[in-house]
């Protein structure tokens, strides 16, 4: 059985994308806000939901970027990435005990954090389009 999460790509008028430390034993993994989806939810109400959840802000305007299944924890997940275009309030760390820091990066830094493939892909897509991502 494939498992499925969920993830979304905020960018501020500086068109910096909005990255999560997320704790992991004793690493520290930088990645896009987003969870698992509850099972019968589709992936657009996983992503408020959970957006609503870890960052306290209302998604009002979204698109889909693409989906892609992976490897991780001896189980096969299905990735759903939505660029994140428009929400409503402050962006609050509501999951202080998961997220240990939170950042707008330049687009041209986050290959600068750890594990930067989950954070750049989505990232070009958002800012390119996914005809011209390779």
């Amino acid at each position: 059985m494939v498992r499925r999460f969920v993830r979304g790509v905020i960018v501020d008028d500086a068109e910096r994308v909005f990255v999560l430390a997320e704790t992991r034993g004793n690493e520290i993994i930088w990645n896009l806000p987003g969870g698992r989806i509850e099972p019968n939810e589709s992936g657009r109400d996983a992503l408020v939901r959970e957006i609503q959840e870890e960052l306290g802000i209302t998604v009002t305007f979204h698109r889909f970027l693409y989906s892609q299944v992976i490897g991780f924890g001896g189980a096969a997940w299905e990735g759903l990435f939505y660029g994140i275009t428009g929400y409503q309030g402050n962006i609050t760390i509501a999951e202080p005990h998961i997220c240990s820091d939170s950042r707008f990066v330049k687009a041209t830094d986050l290959d600068l954090l750890n594990k930067p493939e989950v954070i750049s892909k989505p990232a070009r897509i958002f800012f390119r389009g996914p005809a011209n991502v390779a």
